[in-house]
């Protein structure tokens, strides 16, 4: 993958979340939790991919497909998370940002904790 590509592979891979998810995105980049903003979101893992394992990547022929399951394993995480925790014991998400997410099946603008790539 040349360097130049990273940026347009990520922000295709973005909006394909944001097709699946389009309530869940917002136009202002200082949207409130649980929403993102794609500019942001999509920079935000662009500066992670640089930091990233290249191994994570190795081997892959379709790295926006394996961008995209990536994210979607993320997503399913956090929710876990939140679930095992249990939103009353956790104060820095409101109970309407959690039903939001919950409502849409969208959580990884709960937390920037899973924005870091490891070996799946």
């Amino acid at each position: 993958e040349k360097e130049e590509d990273v940026p347009s592979m990520v922000r295709e891979t973005v909006l394909q979340l944001k097709q699946r998810f389009p309530d869940m995105f917002s136009p202002s980049k200082k949207c409130r939790v649980p929403n993102v903003n794609i500019d942001k979101l999509s920079n935000d893992i662009i500066s992670q991919y640089h930091q990233c394992d290249s191994a994570f990547w190795n081997n892959n022929d379709d790295k926006e497909l394996v961008l995209l399951e990536w994210l979607l394993q993320q997503n399913e995480a956090i929710k876990n998370k939140y679930e095992k925790i249990g939103i009353k014991e956790n104060a820095t998400i409101s109970p309407k940002a959690w039903k939001k997410a919950t409502s849409s099946g969208f959580y990884l603008g709960l937390d920037t904790s899973w924005l870091t790539f490891s070996q799946p």
